[in-house]
């Protein structure tokens, strides 16, 4: 997820290739608050110390106090969109405890009910709770609402109550999609929930509100800020709803770029030599053509490999480092 020379985007077979079309921005928390995508929605920060991200790295994710540490994003009319994907990768490391007992992830304006609101949290509500009842910390459930269609959910929020819930200290990959008609939950590559409106092709709106990640600005007001506390390594924003695969490939390709395989494949297209380098030691590589016939395989213990592709027909291939299949590339 981080910028290295090449980042390898996996692609699994099974899954198949995905797209980063309507990418609005991304919050990679690599040491920063800026948009990575180069679309400009730069974050201003607040009360944030750096923290290990998923990948085992200082600096590479944030933590957020559970207080009054937040990311503000100002406003864009790129964040009034009619459907949305919200992709987290966090820990949790405690509940909010105030009124109404969520837990702001990501969200465009305030939670409550006006135009243009979107957003992806945490609570223990749907799951029986209420505003008013005490925090039961054991039955929280990630959520995904847009404004419009919140009051239209009325007896669907019950629906969130999925197992497992929530729990601290554990690294969660959260996708939240709407696209239109049904709101979806996708977490560590398994689809969790699936909630349809009551009012399928209600618009979400539109407004001139700002964004805001960990916290809610515009409740702060009212002290019901939804303060997040824990751990946000990396934050996608999208202005369509991706797809179950694409859901579950993002996740994956989280899960796997985080877990260390950071790896670097370059130059691409290649003509003589392909050089491969790693966070961690490279064991194997192997090289399949499009039709997933092996064509090189080699055993190594090294952060940093020079493949000879020379003898190589031109044309497209994958590679396999570590057993993982990562992004094709071109022999010239």
């Amino acid at each position: 997820m981080k910028n290295i020379l090449f980042t390898i985007i996996i692609l699994f077979f099974g899954y198949g290739a995905w797209s980063q079309t309507g990418l609005i921005a991304h919050w990679n928390m690599n040491g920063n608050t800026n948009d990575s995508s180069g679309n400009g929605h730069n974050g201003h920060g607040n009360n944030l110390t750096p923290a290990i991200g998923k990948d085992g790295v200082m600096g590479h994710a944030w933590y957020f106090n559970g207080v009054n540490s937040s990311i503000t994003i100002p406003y864009s009319p790129a964040l009034n969109v009619n459907s949305y994907t919200i992709a987290a990768t966090i820990k949790v490391q405690g509940f909010y405890s105030g009124p109404c007992l969520e837990n702001i992830i990501f969200t465009r304006g305030t939670t409550n009910v006006s135009s243009g609101i979107y957003h992806l949290q945490f609570n223990d509500f749907p799951a029986g709770a209420t505003c008013s009842s005490a925090p039961d910390t054991a039955i929280e459930c990630f959520v995904t609402v847009a404004c419009s269609n919140t009051a239209s959910l009325g007896g669907s929020w019950p629906s969130y109550n999925y197992t497992p819930h929530v729990a601290e200290n554990v690294w969660y990959n959260v996708v939240g999609t709407f696209n239109d008609t049904v709101f979806k939950i996708y977490v560590n590559n398994v689809l969790m929930s699936t909630i349809t409106s009551s009012t399928p092709g209600v618009p979400i709106g539109t407004s001139t509100d700002s964004a805001s990640i960990g916290y809610d600005t515009y409740q702060a007001g009212a002290g019901d800020t939804y303060a997040f506390k824990g751990v946000i390594d990396d934050i996608k924003l999208f202005n369509r709803a991706l797809s179950d695969s694409e859901a579950v490939h993002l996740t994956t390709e989280v899960d796997i770029v985080n877990a260390k395989e950071i790896i670097s494949v370059y130059p691409n297209p290649a003509t003589k030599e392909l050089t491969v380098s790693a966070a961690n030691l490279v064991k194997t590589i192997s090289i399949n053509n499009m039709v997933g016939q092996t064509i090189f395989s080699n055993e190594y213990n090294a952060e940093n490999i020079n493949v000879n592709v020379a003898d190589i027909p031109s044309g497209v291939y994958f590679i396999r480092v570590n057993g993982t299949e990562v992004r094709r590339f071109v022999k010239e």
